[in-house]
């Protein structure tokens, strides 16, 4: 954790033969209180992905998000 209210976690995918970086996952998570934003992202193929989602915690159907699903 980045903070109390800040969490970060980053993946790299890596082939041990070649030693090569396949993909890299990462994730920025900032709770709000009764609120929390999430900011995902993916870069595979040479190209990049990205999700971003704020919701009420208690009703987390209440929600805004954009970007494509990772």
């Amino acid at each position: 954790d980045l903070t109390r209210n800040w969490h970060l976690d980053y993946r790299p995918y890596l082939d041990l033969r070649t030693r090569d970086v396949i993909s890299q996952d990462f994730s920025l998570v900032r709770d709000l209180h009764c609120w929390e934003a999430r900011f995902s992202g993916r870069y595979y193929g040479g190209n990049w992905e990205y999700y971003f989602r704020i919701f009420i915690k208690a009703h987390p159907e209440v929600e805004y998000k954009h970007g494509r699903v990772l």
